[in-house]
């Protein structure tokens, strides 16, 4: 099938071509009129990176193999790759030119290994790789950091002058210093494993103004502060991720003052109250009030989830007011205690209803069981003074797909 091996000793080359063959899964075809040539070497055993490989491959897998270093040059017969996957391996060394002739490549895994950010990324690691524009190195920290401040190897990504998506682990007190600045196309970063007990004002300083993308997830080891001017930085960004990050629905509503009368397609805030830190300042139980989303109501959001925050009770014109209604086309409270079994809130959501002409899911289910759910949990709440709503609810058109399972 390949005429690579050249037959000066006929028997040692064919007995080579057979062990090769069974280990590495070699395919191609055509993509974008090019020609795709992939070596899948994925759970294999391999200790090292195949030097026996065809020299024209464009993708070369590598995950969930035994490999603990890298060794200089180790890629150099391989110029064409533009995608490689370190992932699930048990990487803990990268030689200084680990990547050497890797020039064309864009997209590198190298997830799920054990790759110390302070230690393994030297200056001259990322050097080869001037072309590329994927850089996934999260879960590699697999317990929280004990050092107060966690410096961040900033000189080595500053070389990354085309990278467009970044996901990389957190810190409980991050320092990205000003090579992060040279990540001028910077789009989309992530953040996992999360242990981040500080979001301050200064944390995202050095990165690009043109991200597009923030992913802050699970980060629920610690309770996290936030300052309130944490996301000035990104005065652009469109997608929003905090999902099961224990900062609190209060603290992220009140970050979002960067984005008055802005457009975000998707801005999800599930699950951010966490019982193990309820306090009086941050209640798991909470009231939302029109104070709180001062800030979000005049968003144009498309995709808002604030399910699984422990809200029992809105005030009058906050959770249900919004200045672009005819916006929002996804909504999901999927978790929550409150109810709309009372005049106002009912009245509230019909009104909200006729306005959300562009709405196509609406999630209003939660499970009881999850949560501790008394009687006086509204008693506290709903007093004798509401009025008795008509009851009848008219959907809007637009609608796909309403959730309603499990309200008790």
């Amino acid at each position: 099938m390949y005429n690579y091996i050249y037959q000066t000793v006929p028997g040692f080359f064919m007995l080579l071509y057979l062990v090769y063959a069974q280990e590495c899964n070699i395919t191609v075809h055509d993509h974008l009129s090019e020609k795709i040539k992939t070596a899948n070497c994925s759970k294999r055993g391999f200790r090292g990176v195949p030097q026996t490989l065809p020299r024209d491959i464009t993708v070369l897998d590598l995950s969930g193999n035994k490999i603990r270093r890298i060794s200089n040059y180790s890629f150099e017969n391989y110029s064409l790759l533009h995608n490689l996957s370190l992932a699930k391996n048990t990487l803990h060394i990268m030689e200084e030119h680990a990547f050497y002739g890797l020039t064309r490549l864009k997209f590198l895994n190298m997830a799920d290994n054990i790759l110390n950010l302070k230690y393994v990324y030297n200056e001259e690691i990322f050097l080869p790789l001037q072309n590329l524009i994927n850089l996934d190195i999260r879960r590699n920290i697999p317990s929280q950091p004990t050092v107060d401040l966690y410096h961040y190897p900033d000189q080595a990504f500053t070389v990354l002058k085309k990278l467009e998506f970044l996901a990389l682990d957190i810190a409980p007190n991050p320092i990205f210093g000003i090579g992060f600045q040279g990540l001028k196309n910077l789009k989309s970063l992530t953040f996992e494993f999360c242990f981040l007990k500080y979001l301050r004002g200064c944390t995202f300083e050095n990165f690009s103004s043109n991200l597009d993308e923030l992913k802050l997830s699970r980060c629920h080891l610690n309770f996290l502060e936030v300052e309130k001017n944490a996301l000035v930085p990104f005065p652009k960004i469109t997608k929003i991720h905090f999902e099961e990050s224990c900062m609190h629905l209060k603290q992220a509503l009140n970050i979002l003052s960067p984005y008055n009368g802005k457009t975000i397609e998707i801005l999800n805030l599930r699950g951010l109250n966490c019982p193990i830190f309820n306090n009086n300042e941050y209640p798991f139980s909470l009231k939302v009030t029109a104070g709180m989303m001062r800030y979000l109501k005049t968003v144009c959001v498309e995709t808002l989830d604030l399910s699984d925050n422990g809200i029992v009770d809105f005030e009058e014109n906050s959770l249900l007011s919004f200045d672009r209604p005819e916006c929002l086309k996804h909504l999901y409270f999927k978790g929550n205690r409150f109810a709309f079994a009372y005049g106002r809130h009912m009245d509230e959501l019909k009104t909200f209803f006729n306005k959300s002409v562009a709405l196509k899911t609406f999630d209003y289910s939660y499970i009881p069981v999850r949560y501790k759910l008394y009687a006086n949990d509204y008693r506290q709440y709903y007093g004798k003074d509401y009025h008795v709503s008509n009851n009848v609810i008219y959907l809007p058109r637009s609608l796909e797909k309403l959730v309603l399972g499990n309200v008790v």
